[in-house]
C-alpha cells in the first residue's frame, strides 16, 4: 500500500547516504587492486573502479548513482566527505544528538511526546552545560534540521489524549491476567467444552450526539482560510448497545433514548429491528442491562445450540448486576470483563468498529440535513443510523476488530510491548537521569532489597505492602520460584540472582517469602554493615520502615571535577633512588598518587549519593502509590475494585455480587427502620416540644406569683421592723414547680449518613431556690 510522499529533503538524504555508501564499497575495492602487481593488466585504477562500483549499485538497487574519482582520492587519503565535516562544526556531537533522539522516542512511546518546541529546550539545554550559560541558543531551523536528518526514525504527527486511568491500565500484568483467563475460557473448563469462534461475542454501548459532529476536509474560496458547516447543534445523547461475532456477524443493535416514558412519536421505521429503550439520563442502567441480556440471548440460542457463549463487555456497573449475572449463569453464557480502563487496547469495537461507524454516521445525518434540510431527532434516529450500521459493521470489519485486539485468532503478542509503554511512568522502580554502570545497579538493587525485606519482616501481618517484590539477597533461598514481572517490578533484580524467592505481585497469588527466624544469629556481611552504618547518617530514613515525610532530604552532593587516572607507576615508586633527582621524582610520582587516590574517593563518593538518590526515589514512589491505593479503597464501594479482568459470570465473583446484593439489601431495610425511626422520633419530639412549653408557663405563672408574694412579705417585714414587731406571716416558699420530662431519645445514626445533629437548646435548670 503506498503511503505518504517523500520530501525533497528526505530524497536528497537518501540518495546521498546511498552514495557514501557505495564510496566506502570503492575505497575498499581499490586498496584491494593496489595490493595487485603494478604489471597486472587487470588493476582497475580510481576512475574503472568508480564506474565499476556505479554498475554493481546498478544492479542490487536499479538506482542510478555517480562516484567521482577525485572524492575517492580524497577518500583514500583520509579526508572526511563535506556532511562529517559539517557534522563536527554544529553545536551538538554525534553522541548527544543519539541521546536527544532516544530520549524523544522513549517519551514518544510512554505517552509525553515532545514537540518541535520541547526538543529544541533539551538541546539548548546541553548546549548550556557545554558552553556555559552565555550560549544565546540555536538557529531557529535546528529542529527542522535535526528532524530530517534522523527522518528514518523521526516522523511528526497529531497527538490523541489518553487519560491516565488508561495509561496505567495497559500494563504487562493486566495483559497476562487479561490472556490467561480468555484463553482458559474459550478452551473450556473440565466439565464443558471449547468455544468456537461463531460462540465469541463483544458488546459495548456508544453514545451518539444528535447534531454535533467532527471536522472534515472541504474545499471552498482560494482566500478562505475556514468553511464553516452547518449543524442542528443538539448535544442530545443516545445510546447504541452494539454487539459482534467473531464469525463475522452481528445481532441488532438496543437503542436508548433519553426520557422519562415512551413517547409514540418514537415510532418510526426501523430497518435493523433494533430494540428502543429509554432512561431518565439516556445511559445504560442495570434493568435496561437485564433486558437486554434477554434480548442477546434470544439472538444467539438457536446458534449456541446449547453450547457456551462468551461475552466480552467493559467493567461497566449494568453488566455485572446480580439479575444479569444469573440471567447468564441460568443460559450458558460467560461474562468476561476486561481490565479497566483498558478497552482501547483490548476491545475491537473500540479499537476498529467505532471510529469507523462514528465518520459514517456523520456522513449519513449530514447528508441528511443537507438534502432535506431537516435535523435528526429521537423520531428518524434509527433510519439514519441504520445506514451507518450496515455500512460499518462488515464482515471484513468485524472479523478485523477481533484479529486486532488478540481474541480470534487468539494471539496475546497483537498487544506489543510499544502499546504498554505508557504505564512505564507510573512503575515503582527508582528511575534516575542517566543510567547506572551495571556493577553501581547491582549495588543499588542488593540494598533496594536488604531494606525492603526488612520492611516486609517488620509488617508482616499486613496483607497489602506498597513493595510487590522482595528478594532476599543474603539469606539462601529456600523455595525458589520463578520471577514474575509486573510494572510494580525493578527490571534489574534478576542480575543479582538467578534462584532467589520471590513474592508474586499477582492479585490472585497471595504468597509470602519465607522469612529466617529471629532466633537465628545474623551473619555479618558488607551489606548489613553497610545499612547499619547508614542508620546512623542523616539519610537513616532511606533503610528504616518509617513512612517519608516531605521534611526528609538527602545529603546534598557538592560535585568534583574528576579526571580518572590509572596506577602505572607502582614498580618505579617501589624502586629504591641512587641520587638526589631520582628521590626528587619519586617524591612526585607519590604526590600524583595521592592525587589520584584523592579523586577516585570523590568519584566514589558521587556515585555513592546517586545510589541514595536511587533509594530515595523508590521510596518515596512506593509510598505515594500504597498512600493512593488506599485512599482509592476507602473511598471506593465497587465489588471487585482493583481494575483486573475476571470471569464475571463465574462461582467466586458471582458468590461476591450475590453476597453483595444480600448487603445491600440489608442495608437498604436496615436504612428504611433508621428513617422510620427518625419520623417517630421527629413526631415524639414536637408532642414533647408542646408539653414542654406548657409546662414551662405554668411554672413561670407560678414564680410570677411567688414573685408577688415575696415583695407583699418584704413589705411587711419592712414594716415589722419599724414597729418594731414580728411580722405577720412568715417568707413564702416556692411550691408546685414541675420537673421536667425527659427529651425522647434519638435513635442510632448510621455513620454513611447525613444526620442533622441540630437541636433545640439544652434545658436550663429550672429548679428555682428561695432566699
Amino acid at each position: 500500500m503506498p503511503g505518504r510522499p517523500k520530501s525533497i529533503a528526505r530524497k536528497k538524504r537518501e540518495h546521498h547516504l546511498l552514495c557514501e555508501k557505495w564510496m566506502a564499497k570503492a575505497v575498499e575495492l581499490y586498496e584491494v587492486e593496489q595490493l595487485k602487481d603494478k604489471e597486472d593488466h587487470t588493476r582497475m585504477g580510481l576512475r574503472e573502479v568508480c564506474r565499476y562500483i556505479e554498475g554493481q549499485c546498478w544492479e542490487e538497487t536499479k538506482v542510478k548513482v555517480h562516484l567521482d574519482k577525485m572524492t575517492l582520492s580524497r577518500r583514500l587519503r583520509g579526508i572526511h566527505s563535506q556532511a562529517e565535516s559539517n557534522a563536527e562544526k554544529g553545536w551538538l556531537t554525534t553522541e548527544e544528538e543519539k541521546v536527544i533522539l532516544d530520549f524523544t522516542l522513549k517519551h514518544a512511546q510512554m505517552g509525553w511526546p515532545l514537540s518541535r518546541r520541547r526538543i529544541e529546550e533539551h538541546a539548548n539545554e546541553i548546549c548550556r552545560g557545554r558552553y556555559g550559560d552565555h550560549f544565546d541558543g540555536l538557529g531557529k531551523n535546528w529542529t527542522k534540521r535535526f528532524v530530517q536528518r534522523h527522518c528514518d526514525v523521526l516522523k511528526g504527527c497529531w497527538t490523541r489524549p489518553l487519560e491516565g486511568p488508561r495509561a496505567r491500565a495497559g500494563n504487562p500484568v493486566t495483559k497476562k491476567a487479561f490472556f490467561d483467563i480468555l484463553e482458559q475460557t474459550i478452551n473450556g473448563g473440565d466439565d464443558e467444552d471449547p468455544i468456537p469462534a461463531e460462540l465469541i461475542y463483544g458488546a459495548d454501548e456508544s453514545g451518539f450526539q444528535q447534531g454535533v459532529g467532527t471536522k472534515e476536509w472541504a474545499y471552498g474560496g482560494a482566500k478562505d482560510s475556514i468553511l464553516h458547516q452547518q449543524r442542528s447543534g443538539s448535544r442530545e445523547n443516545i445510546t447504541v448497545m452494539v454487539t459482534i461475532c467473531a464469525d463475522g456477524t452481528s445481532i441488532p443493535p438496543a437503542v436508548i433514548f433519553k426520557g422519562e416514558g415512551y413517547q409514540v412519536s418514537w415510532k418510526q421505521d426501523n430497518p435493523l429491528k433494533a430494540s428502543l429503550g429509554y432512561s431518565k439520563k439516556g445511559y445504560l442502567d442495570g434493568e435496561i442491562g437485564v433486558e437486554w441480556i434477554k434480548q442477546f440471548d434470544e439472538c444467539t440460542r438457536e446458534k449456541a445450540a446449547g453450547r457456551q457463549r462468551l461475552l466480552l463487555v467493559d467493567g461497566f456497573g449494568a453488566h455485572y448486576t446480580h439479575a444479569f449475572l444469573k440471567y447468564a449463569r441460568e443460559n450458558k453464557i460467560h461474562i468476561l470483563c476486561y481490565p479497566s480502563h483498558s478497552t482501547h487496547l483490548y476491545q475491537g469495537l473500540d479499537v476498529v468498529i467505532f471510529s469507523i461507524m462514528k465518520t459514517t454516521w456523520g456522513r449519513c445525518r449530514d447528508a441528511l440535513e443537507r438534502d432535506t434540510n431537516q435535523v435528526v431527532d429521537k423520531t428518524n434516529f434509527l433510519s439514519v443510523y441504520a445506514d451507518a450500521h450496515l455500512q460499518t459493521l462488515t464482515k471484513e470489519n468485524i472479523v478485523a476488530a477481533f484479529k486486532a485486539t488478540g481474541i480470534v485468532p487468539f494471539n496475546p503478542d497483537v498487544i506489543t510491548t510499544e502499546m504498554l509503554a505508557p504505564s512505564i511512568t507510573t512503575s515503582t522502580h527508582g528511575q534516575l537521569p542517566l543510567p547506572m554502570e551495571s556493577p553501581v545497579r547491582v549495588i543499588y538493587d542488593m540494598l533496594d532489597c536488604y531494606v525492603a525485606r526488612q520492611s516486609i519482616d517488620t509488617e508482616m501481618e499486613t496483607e497489602s505492602s506498597p513493595i510487590n517484590e522482595i528478594m532476599d539477597c543474603l539469606t539462601p533461598a529456600t523455595n525458589p520460584t520463578s520471577p514474575t514481572s509486573t510494572p510494580l517490578t525493578s527490571s534489574h533484580t534478576k542480575s543479582i540472582s538467578t534462584d532467589m524467592p520471590t513474592r508474586p505481585s499477582s492479585p490472585h497469588a497471595q504468597t509470602h517469602t519465607p522469612t529466617p527466624s529471629h532466633n537465628e544469629p545474623t551473619q555479618t556481611t558488607p551489606i548489613r554493615e553497610a545499612v547499619q552504618q547508614l542508620r546512623s547518617t542523616s539519610a537513616s530514613f532511606l533503610v528504616s520502615a518509617e513512612t517519608p515525610r516531605s521534611t526528609m532530604r538527602i545529603p546534598t552532593f557538592k560535585p568534583y571535577t574528576i579526571s580518572p587516572f590509572q596506577h602505572r607507576y607502582s614498580s618505579l615508586i617501589n624502586r629504591t633512588p641512587a641520587t638526589a633527582h631520582e628521590e626528587e621524582l619519586r617524591a612526585a610520582l607519590e604526590d600524583l598518587e595521592r592525587r589520584d587516590t584523592h579523586r577516585k574517593h570523590q568519584m566514589v563518593g558521587m556515585q555513592a549519593h546517586v545510589i541514595l538518590q536511587g533509594m530515595h526515589v523508590g521510596k518515596i514512589q512506593r509510598h505515594l502509590q500504597a498512600a493512593e491505593e488506599k485512599r482509592s479503597k476507602k473511598k471506593s464501594k465497587k465489588i471487585v475494585g482493583d481494575g483486573m479482568p475476571r470471569l464475571m459470570s463465574g462461582d467466586n465473583v458471582f458468590a461476591m455480587i450475590d453476597a453483595a446484593e444480600k448487603q445491600a439489601e440489608k442495608e437498604a431495610e436496615e436504612k428504611e427502620e433508621r428513617r422510620i425511626a427518625r419520623e417517630e422520633h421527629r413526631e415524639a419530639l414536637a408532642r414533647w416540644k408542646a408539653v414542654e412549653n406548657q409546662r414551662k408557663e405554668r411554672n413561670k405563672q407560678r414564680r410570677a406569683a411567688h414573685q408577688a408574694s415575696v415583695k407583699a412579705w418584704e413589705a411587711e417585714r419592712d414594716l415589722a421592723k419599724t414597729e418594731r414587731r414580728l411580722a405577720k406571716w412568715s417568707k413564702p416558699r416556692l411550691q408546685g414547680i414541675e420537673k421536667p420530662i425527659p427529651r425522647p431519645s434519638k435513635p442510632a445514626v448510621d455513620e454513611s449518613e447525613d444526620e442533622d445533629h441540630g437541636g433545640d437548646e439544652e434545658m436550663e435548670d429550672e429548679v428555682g431556690m428561695g432566699n
